[in-house]
């Protein structure tokens, strides 16, 4: 609940982002079931907050890893 507002901002960013023209891609409908036929589960996951919310196989290669603190030092 503290983080509300930022959790906000950023799917307001991410929606922006992933609007723009160079995102956009054009396949027909034989090309997407293809892809879907041969997918091998990997590419990007997006929205995920908690580990335990995707399938085990996508994410077990990162669980438990931490990103590191970038934050500015006062």
């Amino acid at each position: 609940a503290d983080h509300t507002k930022v959790i906000a901002e950023m799917y307001d960013h991410l929606f922006s982002w992933a609007r723009r023209p160079s995102q956009r891609t054009t396949r027909s409908g034989a090309e997407l079931e293809a892809m879907r036929t041969k997918s091998s589960r990997t590419g990007v996951i997006i929205g995920v907050y908690d580990e335990d919310g995707i399938a085990l196989d996508l994410t077990e290669r990162y669980r438990g890893r931490r990103a590191a603190d970038h934050r500015l030092k006062d």
